[in-house]
């Protein structure tokens, strides 16, 4: 993830309007600088929000997150997440930032970092029913819980596709046992494509707002389907996803819609064969029944030819018995 798009306070002011105001898929963005006054929202007794301020390039942002993820007073830190506009500031005409953070790292501080979107050039992009078009489906390698393995078989016997040679690959959906299964699947050359399947839940952001999972996603250079989370989960995974659905179930019925489209056309194409064949048939006897007719009416004309030639013979014939009956009667 070391290709970045550089961006300027003000697209990240464009982002957070256009996620506020026209309900957007959340732009995910990554911003590094210094965490300062730090401090926490608690509801019963218990940590609910982490608030602070992120200072960088002598720009200040308000972030929120999670205290799973949140760093420490005083760290140079890179934040993901999406960027969105204070509805109080809104209200009051003003366009303050917040920053909902769903992953942490902690740098080393840089002599300047800029403000940064993320991005690869090596994201491989096309739709699920596209790579199946060129691809066995025993070319997706599906790295998935139980649940979610369940979900996608339960869509696919729903809807008529019981048999499907699927790699479903058991997996921990933690950061460090997700990335190692990967590790373990890196060069295996029947892997052509990735999908990470999991349901919703508790824990989601370990590996799809993982930066460290992201990345070993992203190095594999194949293309990457998704199907974590539910319809409101957005995640960092999401912006690598040559196609994102949003639960296990979704997808089972994407595959199976993609095996009745093949059926289909391979339906049709066998009747384009059988047509076609017909077609050459009857062609065939038309030229079979063509050859008949020439050779009839060959026949006929020879015939006719002997007739007239049989005729010429007789009238000759007939003509010099006459002349010689003539001959005869003058001599007597």
């Amino acid at each position: 993830m070391d290709d970045v798009i550089r961006m300027t306070p003000e697209n990240l002011i464009q982002s957070a309007f256009g996620n506020a105001l026209f309900k957007q898929v959340p732009t995910l963005v990554a911003i590094c600088g210094t965490v300062t006054e730090l401090r926490v929202w608690q509801k019963d007794n218990e940590v609910k929000i982490i608030y602070g301020d992120l200072e960088f390039d002598g720009y200040k942002i308000q972030f929120r997150c999670s205290p799973e993820v949140a760093p420490r007073q005083g760290d140079f830190v890179e934040l993901f997440g999406s960027p969105t506009l204070s509805r109080r500031a809104m209200k009051e005409g003003r366009a303050d930032l917040i920053l909902s953070a769903t992953s942490t790292i902690t740098l080393s501080p840089p002599e300047s970092r800029p403000l940064t979107g993320i991005s690869s050039p090596d994201v491989v992009r096309m739709s699920l029913k596209a790579f199946l078009s060129v691809h066995d489906v025993s070319d997706l390698c599906v790295f998935c819980t139980e649940t979610a393995e369940g979900d996608i078989r339960k869509a696919l016997n729903e809807q008529g596709h019981p048999s499907l040679p699927l790699r479903f690959i058991r997996t921990k959906f933690s950061e460090t046992g997700f990335r190692e299964r990967i590790a373990e699947y890196r060069n295996d050359p029947r892997m052509k494509a990735v999908v990470v399947a999991r349901g919703g839940g508790e824990g989601l952001d370990e590996v799809g707002g993982s930066v460290h999972a992201v990345n070993d996603l992203v190095e594999l250079k194949r293309p990457i389907f998704t199907a974590m989370g539910h319809a409101d989960n957005v995640m960092l995974i999401e912006k690598y996803a040559s196609e994102h659905f949003p639960l296990p179930y979704a997808m089972g019925v994407e595959i199976a819609s993609w095996l009745d489209d093949k059926n289909k056309a391979d339906q049709q194409r066998q009747r384009i064969i059988r047509l076609s064949n017909e077609n050459k048939r009857l062609g065939d006897d038309k030229d079979s029944l063509s050859s008949q007719l020439e050779d009839q009416r060959r026949s006929r004309r020879m015939y006719r030819g002997v007739s007239i030639v049989l005729a010429l013979v007789l009238v000759i014939g007939a003509l010099l018995v006459l002349g010689g009956e003539e001959g005869l009667l003058t001599r007597l």
